[in-house]
């Protein structure tokens, strides 16, 4: 579980821990990153469609034991500067099957200082926003895997919660 803030997002985790990923079904019929996504064995949700949070959960559920399944439960991007409310739907597989989440936070930096080059909020285009990227001079990306939490005790909202705090403690730190 992590905070997000661009599509980047994704291709940096990936790089660092291969894993499936839970997007909305629209990044399926993105140019390029969708075929990718498909490729990666993501798993799409339909957010206009109530039973597919139920197919989602199934699917992440026959993947959690062989794979690192990725999930960001803000449900959307942030400029990446604060953490939004982390919906506590798909934290129910982790209390179901007691499974520890790993929370991870990403934070983008241009001189040592926070920035929001990557951020993919609003109604930027994607095109948009690689061109903003490509022509920003550079940026570092940071990701912190903090220290895992036990299900065991909580109740989906409260892991919720509580990785929502974890993420927001480290967002931004030096």
């Amino acid at each position: 579980m992590a905070n997000h803030i661009s599509w980047l997002d994704i291709i940096l985790i990936n790089s660092i821990k291969p894993s499936i990923f839970v997007a909305k079904s629209s990044v399926r019929k993105w140019p390029i990153f969708g075929s990718m996504a498909s490729a990666c064995n993501t798993i799409f949700l339909n957010r206009a469609s109530r039973n597919s949070i139920v197919e989602v959960t199934s699917k992440i559920k026959k993947n959690i034991n062989t794979n690192s399944v990725f999930i960001f439960p803000e449900g959307t991007s942030t400029l990446g500067l604060s953490v939004g409310k982390f919906h506590s739907n798909f934290f129910q597989v982790a209390v179901d099957l007691d499974k520890s989440i790993y929370p991870v936070c990403i934070c983008y930096r241009k001189n040592k200082l926070f920035t929001d080059i990557p951020g993919y909020v609003g109604d930027d285009t994607l095109i948009e926003s690689i061109v903003k990227i490509v022509n920003s001079g550079g940026f570092e990306a940071r990701v912190t895997f903090c220290k895992k939490i036990l299900s065991k005790k909580l109740n989906r909202k409260e892991l919720a919660l509580k990785t929502q705090e974890i993420i927001k403690s480290h967002l931004n730190q030096d």
